[in-house]
């Protein structure tokens, strides 16, 4: 269901641009410009990257700034039933302006402004649905957050709705985090990794003798995310939230394939398969990480959870299990959450012995 029509004026040759959004499925919405018989038959064999350069969306302050210099919006171009496409890689911003630039070498370009106007109904209010690891008890050397959001999330400066709480204290922590730009979001824009900063979590390195680490071994914090947050469409989270946490011993161990449990299976039924592990893991690990072979190597279809504080992994097949040998197989990348992958410590020191370097990636097992 279309919400918004936008037709921008016409230019000389009677061409039009227009902007259409969606409602259904938060779909990107995209720009869309009328070809001319000519133009189709000029445009028609031209790469998706010439394309980019034909049709192009800024936001309106970054064209303000720069006039064109700055890189327009991401996302992707195609031609389609005589109609030249631009569809973004994150929504247009309920409100926001920007500036449309069609230009052919042979026309006179056409750049044209437009506002998105809001429209409060068409999408419930994005939250906070987690933060990534679940535990309340951390390690000091904790490398990552996650932050996950019901909706896809405006591409503001992240950081600025972002502290850090010593809560005896009650005082921010100073600069925990690893400012990234742009940052590091999925492709859906509702993932948020945040990396707390390397260089004040490695021993010796200048960030950390002249500053410290980011978190204190039996201190407790506060992680809280502002309610002023936007998100894609312009409107506020609405509410804070917050995640609590106590900071354990720095975790200097890798990760050992060895300490794992397996849980399996019977033939016709469509049982878990349960890996556990005696830490938690990172979470985005994870989900792409591990995968089920059967014996005619092709992976075996399902669906993955993750549970009890990211230290369990469980797969359902999608059909009854058949009676045979199969393989749970994992990435050497698989780390924890200081950041020790199976190959490597994320902190070698230059004290510590050399990390254990595990050669197999795969654990056998029997359906009977």
């Amino acid at each position: 269901m279309v919400w918004l029509l936008l037709v921008l004026a016409p230019n000389l040759h009677g061409q039009k641009i227009r902007i259409e959004l969606n409602e259904a499925a938060l779909d990107f919405g995209s720009v869309k410009v009328q070809l001319s018989d000519r133009q189709e038959h000029l445009l028609a064999n031209s790469s998706s990257k010439e394309l980019a350069q034909i049709l192009q969306v800024f936001p309106l302050e970054a064209w303000q700034k720069k006039k064109g210099k700055l890189p327009p919006m991401f996302g992707r171009h195609e031609i389609r039933r005589g109609q030249l496409l631009f569809i973004p890689r994150f929504p247009f911003r309920q409100g926001g302006e920007y500036v449309v630039k069609f230009s052919l070498e042979s026309d006179a370009p056409m750049i044209q402004n437009l506002q998105i106007p809001t429209n409060r109904r068409a999408f419930a209010n994005t939250t906070v649905r987690q933060v990534y690891p679940t535990g309340d008890r951390l390690p000091a050397n904790l490398l990552k957050l996650y932050i996950h959001f019901s909706n896809p999330m405006g591409q503001q400066n992240v950081y600025d709705f972002l502290e850090l709480v010593d809560v005896q204290t009650k005082q921010k922590v100073a600069d925990p985090f690893l400012e990234l730009s742009p940052a590091l979001w999925d492709s859906e824009q509702k993932r948020l990794t945040i990396w707390f900063d390397p260089g004040r979590i490695k021993r010796h390195l200048y960030p950390n003798v002249s500053l410290g680490p980011p978190l204190e071994q039996g201190r407790h914090y506060q992680l809280r995310i502002s309610k002023e947050w936007p998100d894609a469409f312009g409107q506020p989270l609405g509410m804070e939230y917050t995640k609590q946490f106590y900071v354990t011993a720095a975790d200097r161990q890798q990760p050992d394939p060895i300490t794992w449990s397996l849980e399996v299976g019977t033939a016709g039924l469509r049982d878990s398969v349960i890996l556990r592990f005696p830490e938690s893991i990172d979470r985005a690990m994870l989900e792409s990480g591990i995968a089920v072979m059967a014996a005619s190597e092709e992976p075996v279809r399902g669906s993955i959870h993750i549970s009890e504080r990211e230290s369990a992994w469980s797969f359902v097949p999608e059909e009854p299990w058949s009676k045979g040998r199969y393989e749970v197989r994992y990435s050497l990348k698989l780390e924890d959450l200081a950041g020790n992958n199976l190959n490597r410590l994320f902190d070698q020191s230059t004290t510590d012995t050399d990390g254990k370097a595990i050669h197999h990636r795969k654990l056998t097992f029997i359906i009977e």
